[in-house]
């Protein structure tokens, strides 16, 4: 006499439902992977939070802050600076200012309003001391006369 071995139907239906999962969580995994990727676990977790933006501030938001506060420590030489940006964290400064003392101010007073989440790229020139010509974009300051 042979034996017949008897099946539910509910096995059937298990083994599609588990690989329909596991598909799922993969490409779960993968997109929060391709989003978060290097973040701190405190920065997912506020991310994750509804009414949050996560990462780091957009350095093309700050540049107009960034330029206002460069016209009130350096006054006219400010109008002289432009300020790229690059990347999501990073600014250029660019442009010629008078002394070594205004760049040095214009660089300090740059970082000070940035904070350390941007990076900031030191592009400035002095007149007189860097090597490369003036381009005529920016008038050049009168040469001091040696007596």
């Amino acid at each position: 006499m042979q034996r017949s071995r008897i099946r539910s139907r509910r096995a059937k239906g298990i083994t599609p439902l588990l690989l329909v999962g596991a598909v799922l969580g993969l490409a779960t995994g993968f997109l929060l992977g391709e989003l978060f990727a290097g973040r701190s676990p405190r920065a997912l977790a506020r991310a994750m939070r509804p009414g949050r933006s996560p990462g780091k501030p957009n350095p093309f938001d700050l540049t107009s802050h960034l330029q206002i506060e460069l016209e009130r420590v350096l006054g006219p030489d400010a109008q002289t600076l432009e300020l790229v940006p690059v990347a999501r964290s990073s600014i250029e400064l660019h442009g010629w200012v008078s002394w070594r003392r205004t760049r040095t101010r214009a660089l300090n007073t740059a970082r000070e309003a940035l904070g350390p989440e941007i990076r900031l790229v030191d592009c400035l020139l002095v007149w007189g001391e860097d090597d490369a010509p003036p381009t005529g974009e920016f008038p050049t300051p009168e040469e001091r006369e040696t007596a």
